[in-house]
């Protein structure tokens, strides 16, 4: 398992183990697996084995964020931690709390992800990890963004860019980059936003990570959209679904289509936003992202009443409305953005 964890987390050019052909392969022995190991980390702790309770897990978080098991994440991270804490694994605890916070922020739960992270970032201060600890404030940074307290996550992004560059991750400071952007864009600082991309995008492409450079354009994307400065915008969407497609992210490509429709319903090209949404959904739905597909409907509709198709705009909003109602959880425009996350490593948080 720490082997095939390796295997989704290196960049082109690192020396990886020999147990996996490449990351395909990983994955596929994870898919395959992935009960017994749960099994395995569950019976592990039941039978005194705390050491594999608490480290299994932590290699399997990078797989289970690839694959959005959030739930099964959130489950796994917790059981790492308590098990951690009760026996006097300090870091290992910090490090399941890092996990488990990003977890909870990806389904949305971001008070109980924001102590979490709060948390293992404190820990990381107190053991004199700095590279962990730009992890815990990236991934605080994502849960302060997700409750909207902007001007905070911000702080938090620029703390994890300084650490990243300290400890010379050009990689990890990349994803501080592109995070730091969301977090502007969210606060309407739109050419802030676009320069904090521009160098995110630059700095992946630097490192050989293209499906990191898809989401910095996807990014960049939203904050060209929010300056309205739409064609530009079309055009980083458009590469961003190519890159996530290259690189077989059919969640990331939906983002991508979803946020490129919305683009070009600002452009006042209501025809192409309506096919580019209306596959954005059908991509949602074939990943059983149904706050994903709730926020392509929404969008939809947006373009459908551009496009004075009203009774059609109708029936999209009514059918967001409704899942987003079964989700219970509050409607985004231009929701794709927020289906952006970034390479974890095992033991590391999804950012």
């Amino acid at each position: 398992t720490a082997d095939a964890a390796i295997h989704l987390q290196a960049l082109p050019g690192e020396a990886v183990p020999a147990t996996f052909t490449g990351t395909a392969d990983a994955l596929a022995w994870l898919d395959t697996e992935f009960p017994n190991l749960s099994a395995a980390a569950y019976a592990a702790q039941h039978a005194g084995h705390t050491d594999i309770a608490v480290d299994l897990p932590l290699y399997l978080v990078g797989y289970l964020a690839r694959r959005r098991r959030f739930d099964e994440l959130i489950s796994l991270s917790t059981l790492a931690r308590d098990t951690a804490r009760t026996t006097g694994r300090t870091k290992a605890e910090a490090a399941a709390s890092n996990s488990l916070g990003s977890a909870l922020a990806r389904v949305r739960r971001f008070e109980e992800a924001i102590e979490a992270l709060t948390t293992a970032r404190t820990v990381f201060q107190e053991t004199g990890d700095r590279h962990s600890e730009a992890r815990a404030w990236s991934n605080l940074g994502l849960a302060l963004a997700g409750a909207r307290r902007f001007e905070e996550a911000i702080t938090a992004y620029t703390t994890a860019r300084t650490l990243y560059r300290e400890t010379g991750d050009r990689h990890g400071e990349a994803g501080a980059w592109s995070n730091l952007g969301l977090a502007l864009t969210g606060a309407r600082r739109f050419e802030e936003a676009i320069e904090a991309h521009t160098t995110a995008r630059t700095l992946y492409r630097e490192t050989g990570d293209r499906h990191g450079e898809a989401t910095a354009w996807t990014c960049l994307g939203a904050a060209l959209a929010g300056a309205r400065r739409f064609e530009e915008a079309i055009e980083a969407h458009t590469t961003a679904r190519t890159l996530y497609r290259e690189t077989g992210d059919r969640h990331g490509e939906a983002g991508a289509w979803s946020n490129l429709g919305l683009a070009l319903a600002g452009a006042r090209r209501f025809e192409e936003a309506i096919e580019a949404l209306t596959t954005a959904r059908t991509v949602f739905q074939e990943t059983g992202d149904r706050h994903g597909e709730a926020g392509a409907w929404s969008n939809l509709g947006l373009a459908l009443a551009g496009a004075r198709r009203f009774e059609e705009a109708i029936e999209a909003h009514t059918t967001a409305r409704t899942l987003y109602q079964e989700e219970q959880r509050p409607p985004q425009r231009g929701h794709g953005v927020d289906q952006l996350r970034h390479r974890p490593a095992p033991g590391a948080a999804v950012r």
